[in-house]
């Protein structure tokens, strides 16, 4: 018997999920599968978990593997929240992954990335396939 994904708690996942359950991809699909499945009835269950998401990345500085486990979750997010969500929150969702996470943004602006960093903020760029909104506002946060 499988439980549906809805009756799974994102929560409760997220935080007891080992560095190497977020380094495996089957793990982050079904942290993310969870996630979308409880932000298709209310955005900010989504949003809540991309905050706990940036949480979790501020406290993992020094951590390589797990920032890189971290941001490939965000990107799979992402990428299954763009199926389900109307433009407008998912430009919402991009705004707050990109522009209004402070922790977020630091690795985003930063000058140098450890190559393991680098490949899951890749990652998550791409599928973010950001709009000129989101971009606009995270150029203007930066310029500020």
């Amino acid at each position: 018997m499988t439980l549906p994904l809805c009756s799974l708690q994102f929560d409760a996942l997220f935080l007891h999920s080992t560095a190497e359950q977020l380094l495996d991809q089957r793990c982050r699909e079904i942290l993310s599968k969870v996630a979308v499945a409880h932000g298709e009835r209310s955005m900010s269950e989504l949003k809540r978990a991309i905050v706990m998401i940036s949480h979790r990345v501020s406290s993992s500085a020094d951590q390589d593997e797990v920032l890189n486990g971290l941001f490939l979750l965000l990107a799979s997010i992402l990428k299954q929240a763009s199926g389900i969500l109307g433009r407008v929150d998912h430009t919402a969702l991009k705004e707050l992954v990109f522009v209004q996470s402070p922790a977020l943004k630091l690795y985003f602006t930063s000058e140098y990335l450890p190559d393991i960093i680098l490949q899951g903020t890749l990652r998550l760029l791409i599928r973010a396939k950001c709009d000129r909104h989101v971009f606009l506002s995270f150029q203007a946060c930066n310029i500020s």
